[in-house]
């Protein structure tokens, strides 16, 4: 790991605030989604991007729901977008 010099408090939410420039360098946008990994040395924050299998399954969904008129499995199938991405497929 690379020292940056920065340092944030957190807040009473338990907050912090990536600073722009960081934000920048990594593509960071409002409403990037993010995981934290724990490991010996502390925390890793990094950028959160589906596995193939994941990015596969909405597909596969997505076409199921483009191809039926049964509304039942059309809901049945928005249920499993919205827990494959509850933030892109709110119910």
């Amino acid at each position: 790991m690379k020292a940056t010099g920065i340092v944030r408090k957190i807040d009473p939410l338990g907050r912090f605030t990536l600073p722009k420039e960081l934000r920048d360098i990594y593509g960071l946008e409002t409403g990037a989604r993010m995981e934290v990994f724990t490991s010996n040395d502390g925390l890793v924050i990094r950028k959160y991007q589906e596995s193939e299998e994941t990015k596969q399954l909405i597909k596969d969904v997505k076409s199921v729901m483009s191809i039926t008129d049964n509304q039942d499995v059309k809901t049945i199938m928005q249920n499993v977008l919205h827990h494959l991405d509850r933030e892109n497929y709110k119910l």
